[in-house]
Parts: structure tokens; sequence; C-alpha cells
């Protein structure tokens, strides 16, 4: 919930992880402090460090206070959301709301490392097997001079 002078905002979203390039919808609901009626809202992406544009999310009256809107964010990072309210004499009140974008399908951080340094693992695997083969070899190679020079 946001919160700007004279409304409450109460945004839904159609989704808790958001992916680049996934359809996210939000319901967002108008809860006025004071009588107000005949109120708009718009909706503005804009992205925190990323060279992205700005995008403005069509926003759809549904009621006298509830809107929808929907959006598709193309790059990933943290998207800083204004939703600025028009009020009847003319002026507007804001309030942001962060979202994060992610990568489709991202690893998990630790599942990424263990993939990572698999062939580490191995290669190290490789190495110890191939000391205990020469170690085994070696106790071969001293069997069969003992036994020769008998």
């Amino acid at each position: 919930m946001l919160r700007t002078p004279s409304f409450d905002i109460v945004i839904q979203r159609s989704a808790k992880v958001v992916d680049r390039g996934q359809q996210l919808q939000f319901d967002v609901t108008l809860v006025p402090l004071s009588g107000a009626d005949d109120v708009s809202l718009s909706i503005d992406a804009t992205p925190r460090s990323n060279g992205a544009q700005p995008i403005r999310l069509p926003v759809r009256a549904d009621d006298l206070h509830h809107y929808t809107a929907s959006g598709t964010f193309p790059e990933r990072g943290t998207w800083d959301l204004s939703f600025s309210v028009g009020l009847q004499n003319g002026h507007s009140e804001s309030a942001q709301f962060p979202l994060r974008i992610t990568d489709p399908n991202g690893f998990d951080p630790a599942l990424a490392w263990l993939i990572g340094f698999s062939p580490l693992i191995a290669l190290g695997g490789f190495a110890i097997s191939e000391a205990a083969r020469a170690h085994r070899m070696a106790g071969r190679r001293e069997r069969y001079a003992a036994n020769a020079g008998r």
C-alpha cells in the first residue's frame, strides 16, 4: 500500500516474481482520505540504472476508484513505478513503488556456482584417481623387480 496526502493506493499484481518480457497486470484501488470523486490515474515506469527508456503503462478505469493497468518491462533491474493521481482541482499527487525485474528462468546462485565448478571438481577427482593408479603401478614394478631378481 502506498500513501499520498489525499489517498491510500492499494496495489495488487498478477505475479510476485516478474521476468523481463513478462506481461504484468496491476489492480489499483484508490482509497480517498477525503471526499474526492473525479480523479485520474497514470503509471510511469522508470529504470533506476540500466539504459532502458521509461515507459507509461496503459491504465483502464474499471470503477470509480478502481483501475487496471498492464505492462511489459524490456530490461531487468529495479524499476520505479510512479503512481500519479490527478485531482479535480488540477493538482496531482504521486507515490513511488519499486519493482524488481529478473531474467527469465534465472538459476539460483548456489546452483549456478555448483554448475560452474563441476568441471574443476571432476578434474580433481581424475587427478586423485591417477595418483592412486600411479601408486599401484609403482608397487607392481617393485614386486616384478623383486621376483625377477630371484
